[in-house]
């Protein structure tokens, strides 16, 4: 059972995140129905060029190619994180803390696996555009992952700091975890 949410304002953060989808879905869509896989438009010179390219490998352009049925397990991984982070993100603002790189962490990460949900249902590929100097192409559902995860490691680097940190060996570490874990079932069986 998840928890009422006390005093936390999460309707803004799902508002955005249905918007980024959109956006990211309407983007994709405008530049595979426009442009022929391989061309390229400037936008900024060679800073920035939207290069259509259709990405069958469903990862990033540093991954080696995968066998087909690792996309399923990327889909997989993409509707765990999508179902995961709600519970989490509620668990770390009733338990932890609220600022706002936790918010832009849980906005971009479910924006950006979301985006990539919807891409993989409508195109046998993956639909990349965006291209700063000479980068390979990506996609907002790309940008949205980029954002959530430096946004997630500002809020570590600063909850560190602000707890003070010392390393007090791997057996206190692991016990440090099996305490988060017990907490958050604590947390989602009282539902509060």
């Amino acid at each position: 059972m998840l928890p009422n949410p006390k005093n936390i304002r999460i309707w803004p953060a799902w508002l955005t995140i249905g918007i980024l989808v959109i956006l990211d879905w309407i983007s994709r869509t405008m530049v595979s129905s426009s442009l022929v896989p391989g061309s390229s438009v400037s936008v900024l010179g060679n800073v920035l060029k939207i290069t259509y390219i259709q990405n069958y490998r469903g990862l990033s352009w540093w991954v080696p190619d995968l066998p087909a049925w690792s996309r399923l397990i990327l889909q997989g991984l993409f509707l765990f994180i999508v179902f995961a982070a709600y519970p989490v993100y509620l668990f770390y603002l009733n338990r932890r803390r609220h600022t706002v790189w936790v918010d832009i962490a849980f906005v971009g990460v479910m924006a950006a696996c979301t985006g990539h949900l919807i891409n993989d249902l409508l195109f046998p590929f993956t639909v990349d555009f965006i291209q700063v100097y000479h980068s390979p192409s990506a996609n907002f559902a790309d940008v949205y992952a980029y954002l959530g995860i430096i946004a997630l490691v500002i809020e570590m680097v600063q909850m560190v700091r602000s707890h003070g940190f010392v390393w007090k060996g791997f057996r206190h570490w692991v016990e440090e975890r099996k305490a988060l874990r017990h907490e958050f079932m604590e947390y989602y069986r009282k539902g509060k």
